[in-house]
């Protein structure tokens, strides 16, 4: 009940931003709250989160630079061909840059495509935690990344432990790193201070950063809540059409199998609660020319079978999307 409370204020706020103007459809979510109660609201707000209008309306204020952020403090960006680490604050409606400075990175240009290639990633990754004082060859702390990501994963690109950590506290180093990034260790320190373990991602790319306009975001925020009600209502059909034919699930199914089994689940034909928080699009590079984004968001998800509870799962959800004209491709999904 809690959740669901906390869904709808989040949501309430969302609309707020939207429809203040539209007194007839403030009015509309009056009238179905008097007659078919609060389960009537959330389901008309779904029905307008699944618009790509309502999307662009709400985006028209929003600073969209980086992508389209509900749950994340900071954002670290790096260019691989010029290397300066930049921190950026998330603020809502604004975007503020932090700071900047001099970075070294792996040798190798390009992806990262195997273990020991001395190549940094290009991709998207989540800051997972801190480790204090690693050793003195990575100077006084080292926050470290999800690397391989679930596009990393599906790709079959190998190795471990890409960090953003600092300098040999000896001063003996060379002028590039085995693939992480390495930056002056005062300015390590000041950025630990700033971001202190909040949410914050990495984007590492290499002379072009990818962008995003807010057409292209509000069609993705409307796609993705299309899908969801595809899925809760258990329209297997509609629902199978957001997936790409290059499709692979991180468990490793392709398209084929990963039909087989959604086919399984959707024929219990069970009553299902899904709901998203938190949701985060971020441009994802690629030297392939491909208009991909990473999806993240907070799930959770409820089945019911003659109103008893069957499964339920809550927690981090990862979609890795093409965008071809205005349809929505799943590629790979955690």
């Amino acid at each position: 009940m809690l959740k669901q409370k906390a869904f709808l204020h989040s949501v309430f706020l969302a609309m707020a931003l939207a429809v203040t103007a539209q007194a007839d459809t403030l009015m509309g979510f009056v009238k179905a709250y008097h007659e078919k109660g609060i389960e009537s609201i959330e389901k008309l707000l779904q029905s307008y989160l699944s618009q790509r209008e309502f999307w662009e309306d709400l985006l028209e204020t929003k600073d969209t630079t980086y992508g389209y952020y509900e749950d994340l403090n900071y954002l670290f960006l790096i260019n691989k061909a010029n290397p300066k680490l930049e921190l950026y604050q998330m603020g809502g409606e604004k975007i503020t840059k932090v700071d900047s400075t001099k970075a070294l990175v792996g040798s190798k240009i390009g992806v990262k495509v195997s273990e020991g290639d001395k190549a940094t990633p290009i991709g998207v990754y989540q800051i997972v935690k801190k480790i204090a004082s690693p050793s003195t060859y990575y100077g006084p702390l080292a926050l470290v990344t999800n690397y391989p990501n679930p596009l990393d994963v599906v790709l079959k690109r190998t190795g471990h432990g890409i960090w953003i950590h600092g300098m040999p506290l000896d001063g003996k180093r060379g002028n590039n790193t085995k693939g992480c990034i390495a930056i002056d260790n005062m300015a390590l320190q000041n950025y630990d201070k700033i971001v202190r373990g909040k949410k914050s991602i990495l984007i590492v790319y290499e002379n072009n950063l990818p962008q995003a306009s807010k057409a292209e975001l509000a069609t993705l925020l409307g796609s993705l809540y299309a899908w969801r009600s595809a899925w809760a209502r258990n329209n297997l059909v509609s629902y199978l059409e957001f997936y790409a034919p290059d499709f692979r699930h991180v468990s490793g199914m392709d398209i084929k199998k990963f039909e087989k089994f959604k086919t399984k689940i959707f024929a219990k034909n069970e009553d299902k609660v899904i709901r998203f928080s938190g949701v985060n699009i971020t441009p994802y590079p690629t030297n392939s020319g491909d208009k991909l984004f990473r999806i993240a968001f907070n799930q959770d998800y409820e089945a019911y079978k003659h109103k008893k509870l069957t499964y339920s799962s809550h927690g981090l959800k990862e979609l890795y999307v093409r965008l071809k004209g205005q349809k929505m491709q799943i590629v790979v999904e955690k």
